[in-house]
């Protein structure tokens, strides 16, 4: 008998756990999936940019909205979606640079660092990260 009591403490205590886990996700991001994988020459001179250490340009022809690629060194880049993830439907909240150690919306009062974090506004959403991947003098990017 007690054993049938102890399990029907736990199982109402597993519900919570669950839901309150369900309701973390839901915090007003909005991502769309895309899918893709290109390949970058880093030689190309439309990318000379990314020779630098924490420098960054805009790649077109990826992504939602296309892509901010920023390096941090020789053998590590980000590529990040510039579809806002607070509005991704609005042709005019895309992300940006900003200075160089921040990303902006160009509609709403937010920014996030350099590793797609919130830093400044009031949502939580992370700017979306795409897979970023040095291959001899290849940059690969990818949507998984």
């Amino acid at each position: 008998m007690g054993k049938r009591y102890l399990f029907l403490a736990i199982v109402p205590l597993i519900l919570m756990v669950l839901d309150a886990c369900k309701k973390k996700n839901v915090d007003g991001c909005k991502y769309i999936q895309t899918s893709f994988y290109q390949q970058l020459n880093l030689n190309d001179i439309n990318y000379s940019n990314l020779k630098f250490d924490n420098n960054y340009v805009y790649y077109n022809n990826a992504g939602i909205k296309g892509l901010i690629i920023y390096r941090i060194s020789s053998t590590e880049y980000r590529a990040f979606e510039r579809a806002s993830p607070l509005d991704p439907n609005n042709d005019h909240a895309k992300v940006y640079m900003d200075s160089g150690v921040l990303m902006r919306d160009s509609v709403h009062n937010q920014a996030w660092d350099l590793e797609g974090l919130p830093y400044v506004g009031p949502s939580t959403c992370q700017v979306y990260r795409y897979s970023a991947v040095v291959n001899g003098a290849y940059l690969v990017l990818s949507s998984n």
